[in-house]
């Protein structure tokens, strides 16, 4: 028995060997095969990073470490402890993580989570909730980028963030419900430390902590830049074979500038760029579990799922707001439309999938309560 055992446990170990080779020759191949594709991507992702990346988030990233390692958090956290516990039932310290995370950019909020659970400030459960709305694109990025530069219109990328915070309010919201419900522990520790905390030791750490997360985020939009480049280039060298929408599918799973940059070249849709927004990417996901990856019992799934649902519920607002013509939209819609058109990919369905995905969450959140 034992002999069978060891076989299957070895042709298993064989087998996943065989598998890793494989992929491995495979991405050789293909850097080879596409190396123009590949270099191109790299290059636009270093400029990316280097002229809207780091200057968008680096300040934020400082910022949000620093409050977090000085005793400002005490005095924050005392001024919006009643709102903070009133809406989102949270300890006043989570207030400065969730103004940052609504303006500071994807990574910021996840930031402040990890350094509010490591400092015991915040327990496992109130840091699953705020991984669940607490992350958000800057207004920087979506009013100045996406609505300056790609939809050419500044109000509909004022329309755009604000759709973005209000569903994201409106989740954490119904998360601290649930929390009530359940009658989970408000955990209110306050800030360890007294005033006189060297104030110089503070920016030096606060300082290093925002260099490593933005290293490591402008690692992976590289990355996801030169994939999207080889993507592309086999795409178009088979048109024949995939549909235009595919070209515009691929960048809203994997890596969400290309995809805002994609859409504007493509169709005029403010749903389907907020959905992109709210979505983030595979890319902004990775940046996120990386920050989060060492802390233990943090639900990856949960925090993929709801941003699914923030992307649906974010992109219905924008599309509900649109169609009804609150905003002069159709005054700066792009001439190069194709043919499958903005109906299409805008939905007023998505607040209903936003619901249901909703329901299943509290579906899922339930049945592991009683396991418990």
């Amino acid at each position: 028995m034992d002999s069978e055992v060891f076989k299957k446990s070895t042709a298993g170990i064989i087998f996943k060997d065989v598998i890793s080779c494989a992929f491995a020759v495979f991405i050789i191949v293909t850097l080879i095969l596409n190396q123009k594709a590949a270099s191109l991507g790299v290059i636009n992702g270093i400029s990316f990073s280097i002229h809207t990346l780091i200057p968008s988030l680096f300040p934020f990233m400082f910022v949000s470490s620093f409050i977090v390692k000085s005793t400002i958090i005490n005095s924050v956290g005392r001024i919006f402890a009643p709102l903070t516990k009133f809406l989102f039932y949270l300890p006043g310290c989570a207030a400065p993580a969730i103004i940052l995370g609504m303006i500071g950019g994807y990574p910021t909020g996840v930031k402040n989570v990890q350094n509010l659970l490591e400092r015991d400030l915040i327990n496992r459960e109130q840091a699953n909730r705020l991984m669940c709305f607490n992350v958000n694109a800057g207004p920087g990025f979506i009013i100045s980028l996406v609505g300056g530069i790609f939809l050419k219109s500044i109000s509909t990328g004022i329309l755009i963030f604000l759709s973005q915070i209000s569903f994201a309010v409106f989740l954490g919201i119904l998360l601290g419900l649930n929390a009530r419900i359940h009658n989970y522990e408000l955990h209110e520790n306050s800030a360890s430390g007294d005033d006189n905390t060297n104030m110089t030791d503070s920016i030096i750490q606060s300082c290093n902590d925002a260099v490593n997360s933005t290293i490591n985020m402008c690692s992976l939009v590289t990355l996801f830049y030169c994939i999207l480049f080889i993507i592309n280039s086999f795409l178009r060298q088979n048109s024949n074979v995939f549909p235009p929408i595919v070209q515009l599918i691929v960048p809203v799973i994997l890596e969400v500038n290309s995809a805002c940059s994609t859409i504007s070249n493509s169709i005029y849709s403010p749903s389907l760029m907020t959905f992109a927004i709210g979505w983030g990417g595979i890319c902004v996901h990775l940046q996120i579990i990386s920050v989060i990856i060492k802390e233990k019992n943090i639900k990856i799934f949960n925090f993929v799922l709801f941003r699914l649902i923030h992307a649906l519920g974010s992109a219905g607002l924008v599309y509900i707001i649109t169609r009804s013509e609150c905003l002069p939209v159709s005054s700066v819609q792009n001439s190069c439309e194709i043919p499958y058109g903005t109906a299409s990919l805008s939905t007023s369905l998505s607040g209903s999938f936003a619901l249901i995905l909703f329901c299943l969450y509290f579906i899922n959140s339930l049945k592991s309560t009683k396991a418990e």
